[in-house]
């Protein structure tokens, strides 16, 4: 379990700087008009758009894990409420701890736009490369 949370922050630091380093190769072209700047500029977004496409399967796949995981165990919805912008668990084995709601359908939903989303953008960044 600690690689895969080592291996989710890696990708999440390497398609920030895959983003910061993109950015800097379009601003270094506007300076210089090389056209190599534009040809890493967009290597670099297809592959911080491909790492967030990654990020996304990975957490939908734990989501639907945990939604099946739910079914499965036929587990009991608690209700929660809100103090001061925590949420706390009134009873149970949580009793009085702070907790995390979540909704699995809207998690889930989102989750797969998001994926979809940055899959698309993804392939038509490839081409716009291989155009280029």
């Amino acid at each position: 379990m600690d690689k895969k949370k080592e291996i989710i922050k890696a990708i999440n630091y390497a398609k920030y700087l895959a983003f910061i380093l993109a950015t800097i190769c379009v601003m270094v072209f506007q300076f210089t008009a090389n056209p190599i700047c534009v040809t890493f500029a967009l290597a670099l977004y297809v592959v911080a758009f491909g790492l967030m496409f990654a990020s996304l399967v990975v957490h939908c796949t734990e989501i639907y894990a945990i939604d099946r995981a739910v079914k499965e165990q036929k587990a009991v919805i608690a209700d929660v409420s809100s103090k001061d912008g925590m949420t706390i668990a009134p009873e149970g084995e949580l009793k009085g701890q702070e907790v995390e709601v979540v909704n699995l359908k809207k998690e889930k939903v989102w989750s797969v736009i998001g994926a979809t989303f940055f899959a698309i953008f993804t392939l038509f960044t490839f081409i716009v490369l291989i155009l280029y």
